[in-house]
């Protein structure tokens, strides 16, 4: 095969491969609203034990509960597939019966549509208090594409770092991210 026929069905395997991908980002959020999808519109949170906890926490009428998110958008043009999160924190919480706490939280999304996102309880605060909050140690997203699994290839991972790492406060919440 020549050189020129070479780099012709490269440029065309780019072409078909760059346009439908995926572009992943990571955030951690503070507030006091559980309810994800009322602050931030295309993120549904990702529904387990935490959630429901959360949830239960701010029925009950705890005004001042503060609750941490990770959240992760899809903001590429393409269907991201196999999405894998895998986060720690630490957890500071002077109100709990564990002060200082490490966690760890998987999550496994199989298709995350562009423009859409998913958040993960990470902490809820009962009764915050300065200098309460999470710090992120570590992260890291595995995530394929249609186009990708098509032809096999493996998945993408991508290390989210203290450097790297984006946070937010929403909804007055009171918390210490970073």
């Amino acid at each position: 095969m020549s050189r020129a026929t070479k780099d012709s069905a490269s440029l065309m395997e780019k072409s078909l491969r760059f346009p439908s991908s995926a572009h992943l980002s990571f955030r951690t959020i503070g507030t006091k609203d559980p309810q994800i999808a009322d602050l931030l519109p295309r993120v549904t949170p990702y529904k387990n034990a935490d959630f429901s906890r959360a949830l239960e926490v701010a029925q009950g009428g705890n005004s001042e509960a503060d609750f941490i998110f990770a959240v992760i958008e899809n903001k590429g043009p393409g269907t991201a597939t196999k999405v894998k999160v895998d986060a720690s924190y630490a957890i500071v919480d002077s109100g709990s019966d564990n002060k200082n706490v490490n966690v760890r939280k998987i999550a496994n999304i199989p298709i995350l549509e562009a423009g859409a996102g998913f958040a993960i309880c990470i902490s809820i605060s009962r009764l915050p208090t300065p200098g309460d909050g999470a710090s992120l140690p570590s992260a890291s997203i595995e995530n394929s594409d249609f186009y990708r699994d098509a032809i096999g290839d493996p998945m993408q991972t991508a290390t989210i770092g203290t450097a790297d790492h984006q946070t937010e406060l929403l909804a007055k919440s009171t918390l210490r991210i970073s």
